[in-house]
């Protein structure tokens, strides 16, 4: 120690290495050999320095008593120990903290110094370079390996974070509802449930249907979207008529239960209120404004606009926003409109889309087409987009639903659709240019270079080609370059290779080499034919030449032969066809190939499905269609107005009526039209004078009235001396009651009411009940809805300027009572 306290560290060096040589076990000694390592600032030896001084502090504790105080005694206690011990430790770490700034190098530090007083600053130094390290890579390995590495790091919890979001992209990263789904069932306990569960909602819930609601709920009966999913299912199953099948909380049972009624708006204390048909108060008054039109009408909607909001009938908010329209799509979607759009939200509450658009419209149930702008989108209601903003138009057909770009079309079903919502894409060609439905439902397509028809699964039913395609029938006729095919409702081919193709409603016929191939379309029988030539004849008939004979074909399938000296005519009346074979006679025949008459050469036309008219010297008479008997001699002007068998008859300037249906004829005596009251009752007018006659056309009721009017089968309104009257046509008795206006409301499809204004005072009758209110009000407003109107009726009393209203139900039974000062009375009162 002299020499090393002199500076003569060589000389130091080799006494202190030729004493251990003799003696390696003393302390004094190994505190030397530490501090001469230590005197060469070189920290490549500060690991053999470390080495004798922990190994001089050991074997000190290990002297006995004597050699302890030797060593004391020349200052080699354990405090001069501990404290060169304490200057490697720092000497260490400054140079592993300033030179090597490492993961590794502070490792080799704890390793080396595990009792340093650094070792906590070095933990937290390796730590934070350890994690810098796996944020680089940022893959969940990278940090699934810092937490195995250094379980207590500080950034655990960041690294766990990291981890889970990078392991769950990575699993889920093709968007597949499988993959979520395997997710799950494979780490139940992931920070990202929630995110994967709305993941999976989207995709099971896609088709908007009780299935796929049920489905999802029995597969995650836990999820944070259990009751979204249940309301949801419930106005979905409440639209299809399904059973929701399951337990339902308290506001929405409290949904269920109101539903049945026809809600009728109240007023009480300044507040509104609402009840149902029976009177019985539904929901207490306790808004403070109403939309105006609830004032007017029954409310059969789920929904009601009241203060500036939209709320559900059991009070519940649907939406805190104040509407200038909603438009409810079904299904449980509505949609309001203010001044930014429209806004899509749910009868549950909850808002749909957190923009706004300019249009919405609802698919099928299940599809959102969202316009924004110029360009319209699809998205199902759970959020999954189905189709980018890329197109003009986007709407429902039939079953087709059309994309419209530019002057072009795609065509694309909703099972196409419904694959997107999986993460499949779906190509667009833009081929078409124009479609048409055609009456099968088949989808009929034209692009600039030829034609198709697809049916509901976009399959080819024919095939596409330059070709022109024209549905026949039920079958498909095609055309390429004058070559036609004719296919039945089947698709299987009649006639192939045809020329000179003709048909009408009835018939198509082609030549096909030497013959010519018949098709009777009502039900694609086909025969081949060694004949000259065809002729259609109208829409029904067909006529077939060879040699010197000729076919007559009826649209039935019966055919008759006929010389060829024998010309046909066609007599059309619009709803039926006839045919004159004329030869030396005129033999008139039916589309039924029926024998109706033989004619002289007289004027004929058909009228409605019944009759013929036929004229003789300018006279009309008419002849029944089906058997050729004599109807009406030719003794009238004119013959018309056909309605379901009945029609007028005019001669010498009266009106007459002759009903097939009913044997009714009425003598042409009268100054109108005679018009038909019911099946055996109707009503004549002579002067100013209405007069009830039976289907003879004998008077009913022996005096005439200014206007008579339908109001049942039995009871008349008539006008007599200015009143209005209703009259029995089994008695013949007039009612007291008389009134000078009225005004008729459909109630159901039985019955009707009848408000009537009798002496200044307004009341109703039903045409199945009678009285239902006395005409005794100043005002009588009809608040109407399906089954359950309800009466709003109101007196004055003008001195007061006070109102009393009541409201009354179809059987005439008092709901409720009230009195309005002025001021509150124009608040609840109908404008």
């Amino acid at each position: 120690m002299n020499q090393l306290e002199k500076g003569n560290f060589d000389k130091a060096r080799t006494l202190t290495a030729k004493s251990l040589e003799k003696d390696s076990l003393v302390p004094a000694l190994l505190f030397t050999k530490s501090k001469l390592l230590i005197a060469k600032n070189d920290p490549g030896l500060y690991d053999s320095g470390y080495y004798f001084i922990l190994r001089g502090i050991s074997v000190l504790d290990t002297l006995n008593l004597k050699d302890q105080e030797k060593h004391f005694k020349h200052g080699f206690d354990s405090t001069t120990l501990q404290s060169h011990k304490e200057k490697i430790d720092s000497l260490a770490f400054a140079y592993y903290e300033h030179e090597i700034n490492t993961e590794d190098g502070y490792n080799r530090f704890l390793r080396n110094y595990p009792t340093a007083s650094q070792v906590p600053d070095a933990i937290a130094k390796r730590d934070v370079l350890a994690f810098a390290t796996a944020m680089s890579q940022n893959t969940y390995e990278s940090y699934k390996a810092f937490m195995e590495k250094y379980p207590r790091a500080v950034q655990i919890p960041e690294a766990k974070r990291r981890y889970e979001k990078l392991y769950f992209d990575k699993s889920t990263a093709d968007g597949r509802v499988a993959s979520y789904i395997r997710f799950l069932d494979k780490h139940p306990q992931t920070p990202y449930r929630k995110e994967a569960e709305q993941k999976i909602f989207e995709v099971i819930t896609a088709e908007h249907s009780v299935g796929g609601y049920r489905l999802f709920l029995r597969n995650y009966p836990k999820s944070h979207l259990r009751n979204k999913t249940i309301d949801l299912l419930y106005h979905v199953a409440k639209t299809r008529g399904e059973s929701v099948n399951m337990p339902l909380g308290d506001s929405l049972q409290r949904v269920q239960a109101l539903e049945p009624h026809t809600l009728f708006t109240f007023l009480e204390e300044g507040r509104f209120g609402f009840m149902d048909a029976k009177g019985e108060v539904v929901i207490n008054p306790i808004y403070q404004t109403v939309n105006p039109i609830y004032k007017c009408s029954g409310i059969t909607h789920d929904y009601l606009q009241v203060d500036n909001k939209v709320v559900g009938r059991n009070g519940g908010i649907i939406s805190h926003q104040n509407f200038t329209e909603i438009e409810d799509l079904g299904y449980g979607l509505l949609k309001g409109q203010q001044v930014g759009g429209w806004s899509l939200f749910h009868k549950s509450g909850r808002k749909l889309r957190n923009t706004t658009y300019d249009e919405i419209r609802l698919i099928n149930g299940n599809i959102l087409a969202l316009k924004r702008g110029q360009n319209w989108r699809l998205e199902t209601i759970s959020g999954r987009l189905l189709v980018q903003d890329n197109f003009d138009d986007i709407y429902l057909t039939e079953g087709y639903i059309i994309f419209e770009k530019g002057d072009l079309i795609e065509v694309k079903n909703v099972k196409q659709l419904m694959s997107a919502v999986d993460s499949q894409p779906i190509s667009f060609d833009y081929f078409y240019s124009d479609y048409e439905i055609l009456p099968n439902g088949n989808l009929w397509l034209e692009s600039n270079y030829g034609e198709a028809v697809v049916d509901k699964n976009l399959e080819e039913v024919v095939s596409y080609g330059s070709q022109e395609i024209e549905f026949i029938s039920g079958g498909y006729l095609v055309n390429k370059s004058g070559q036609y095919t004719f296919r039945n409702g089947s698709l299987e081919v009649l006639a192939s290779h045809m020329k000179r193709v003709a048909y009408n409603q009835a018939w198509l016929a082609g030549r096909v080499d030497s013959s010519t191939a018949i098709i009777r379309l009502a039900d694609f029988a086909i025969k081949n034919y060694e004949i000259d030539s065809v002729k259609l004849i109208g829409a029904h008939f067909l006529t077939a030449y060879k040699n010197d004979s000729v076919k007559l074909f009826f649209p039935n399938g019966v055919e008759r032969g006929f010389k060829k000296s024998v010309s046909f005519d066609l007599l059309n009346g619009g709803e039926q066809e006839y045919i004159f074979v004329i030869d030396d006679k005129r033999l008139l025949y039916n589309t039924k190939a029926q024998y109706i008459l033989e004619v002289e050469r007289k004027e004929f036309s058909p009228l409605g499905k019944e009759y013929l008219v036929f004229t003789v010297r300018g006279k009309k008479g008419l002849i029944d269609a089906k058997t050729g008997k004599v109807l009406l001699k030719a003794e009238f002007d004119a013959i018309g107005n056909y309605d379901n068998g009945r029609v007028s008859l005019l001669k010498k300037r009266k009106f007459g009526m002759f009903d097939i249906t009913s044997e009714g004829y009425v003598k042409p005596e009268y100054d109108k039209n005679i018009s038909q009251y019911s099946d055996s009752v109707y009503v004549g007018e002579k002067g100013d004078k209405a007069f009830i006659l039976d289907k003879q056309g004998d008077l009913l009721i022996d005096e005439g009235f200014e206007m008579v009017e339908h109001w049942s089968d039995t009871v008349a309104l008539v006008k007599k001396e200015g009143d209005w009257h209703f009259l029995s046509l089994n008695s013949a008795e007039i009612s007291d009651l008389s009134f000078q206006s009225y005004d008729i409301t459909k109630i159901s499809e039985e019955e009707k009411v009848i408000t009537i204004l009798s002496n200044g005072k307004y009341g109703v009758v039903s045409n199945l009940r009678g009285e239902v209110v006395p005409p005794t009000f100043n005002d009588i407003v009809l608040f109407n809805a399906p089954g359950q109107p309800v009466f709003f009726t109101e007196k004055r009393i003008k001195e007061a300027a006070f109102y009393v209203v009541i409201y009354y139900d179809i059987e005439g039974n008092v709901l409720r009572k009230q009195a309005f000062e002025s001021a509150a009375y124009d608040k609840i009162y109908c404008d």
